[in-house]
């Protein structure tokens, strides 16, 4: 590319895959009809393919592809199930002291090992420290004032409120409908199918219990939200303590530094300080999405708690050479992230790493290149796997082992074809070689 003078953001090696169009045949034999119009709309896997993402000069008034870091968002936080424990969410939605409007996800959890045992946090710099902020290394200062980390941004907090009393009124909705019901089919059971009645009230008469209970375990969470955490101060989290500067090409294997490492507050978590998770999305559609086959050497098991922890990392070898199949029974590596801005959400994992390339702002001879994860779209119908707002989110394959920490983006301005990961195992070693020897994921 260099060669030829082509200015680029993104290279990204893919196959397309396509559907052919109305290609039907026709009407000589139902069965051959039938045969040809399924042949037709066979998918069709094309050449590899080097994908190349224009800087944003070349664009025209409709995007073609620019890429972005995906700075924090003041986007709304929402739960993935009704009676899902908000803290639970909550928790991944960082707030910072010098950057009031900007938001972030926490990463993952590390034990600092050694003779320690302080819990710390990762998440991206370019969240942790405003553009406007000198790029260059940070270490904590014991003489120095600290820098926070908030539980929650203020506008997130005020979300956080608001999504209580709608789900409370949600229920409260149900609720009367439910004590309705219950007394439609206690007049019923006086009539003909009397058991079908009865085991209806019955069923009702569970439901109406469930969400009696959820709305006070709601209130309760309410009282203590607006108790305890309307104050920000109230909320701050942690400090950082590490943070080096972003830089692209950095070390052996040219990969993205953008992370920092701050020193959490235990009693502010309470039990969801023990060890990383990632919330799933519902069983069905979950399980469904991991591509079960009987020709595949291995299997997915919904955890009982929709929180799926990690166990262990991806090596460099296995993001190259995946040890899963998809539903062709090709080898596939399939990854979920749970993002502040767009929650749960399944990727696949390309087996090629991306180029990425920064130029000068009025100097394209000036230029720093990196090597970055790349996660591609599930499919065309689920959507895209990282919004804005999502930086920092942890990138976990479906056994539980943590892969990469998402740090940018790259597609139209309304669609992500791609997303940035820098790989985790290379993370932890810069951890290590900055002041961290010990830190590991083995939290408890």
């Amino acid at each position: 590319m260099d060669d030829h003078r082509v200015l680029f953001t993104t290279l990204d090696v893919v196959r397309f895959r396509a559907v052919e169009g109305d290609n039907t045949p026709s009407d000589d034999e139902a069965d051959e009809e039938e045969a040809a119009e399924a042949e037709a709309k066979k998918p069709i896997v094309g050449p590899v393919t080097v994908w190349v993402g224009p800087p944003r000069p070349w664009l025209s008034t409709t995007p073609l592809r620019t890429s972005w870091p995906f700075s924090g968002s003041t986007t709304s936080l929402t739960s993935t199930s009704r009676f899902e424990n908000p803290i639970i969410i909550a928790k991944l939605v960082l707030g910072f002291s010098n950057q009031p409007k900007v938001q972030g996800t926490m990463y993952l959890y590390l034990n600092e090992g050694g003779d320690s045992d302080r819990l710390l946090g990762v998440t991206c710099r370019h969240v942790l420290f405003g553009s406007n902020e000198p790029n260059q290394d940070y270490f904590c200062h014991p003489s120095a004032p600290s820098r926070n980390v908030h539980l929650l941004g203020q506008k997130s907090y005020n979300n956080l409120v608001a999504s209580i009393k709608l789900q409370i009124a949600d229920l409260g909705i149900a609720a009367r409908r439910w004590e309705r019901q219950i007394g439609q089919f206690e007049e019923r059971e006086n009539c003909d199918n009397a058991a079908r009645a009865r085991n209806e009230r019955l069923e009702t008469q569970g439901l109406l219990n469930k969400a009696m209970v959820g709305m006070d375990e709601l209130i309760m969470f309410q009282r203590r939200v607006e108790t305890d955490w309307s104050d920000k101060n109230n909320r701050v989290l942690a400090h950082v303590l590490c943070s080096p500067a972003i830089g692209l090409g950095v070390g052996q294997q040219q990969f993205t530094e953008d992370w920092g490492i701050f020193k959490i507050d235990r009693d502010k978590l309470g039990d969801a300080s023990k060890g990383t998770r990632s919330t799933l999305i519902s069983p069905p559609v979950f399980t469904r999405m991991c591509f079960p086959h009987p020709e595949a050497d291995w299997e997915f098991e919904y955890p009982t708690d929709r929180l799926l922890p990690v166990r262990g990392v991806i090596s460099d070898q296995l993001m190259c050479s995946p040890d899963m199949k998809d539903q062709d029974g090709k080898p596939c590596l399939l990854v979920v992230k749970h993002g502040n801005s767009s929650c749960t959400t399944l990727g696949r994992a390309n087996g090629v790493f991306s180029v990425v390339r920064k130029y000068k702002a009025g100097d394209v001879a000036v230029k720093e290149t990196s090597l970055e994860w790349g996660i591609i779209n599930f499919d065309t119908k689920s959507g895209v796997f990282s919004e804005g707002g999502d930086s920092g989110s942890a990138i976990v394959d479906i056994h539980g082992r943590i892969g990469g920490q998402l740090i940018g983006g790259s597609g139209s301005i309304e669609f992500s074809d791609m997303t940035y990961a820098t790989p985790f195992w290379w993370v932890l070693e810069r951890t290590k070689a900055n002041g961290f020897p010990n830190a590991n994921i083995s939290v408890a």
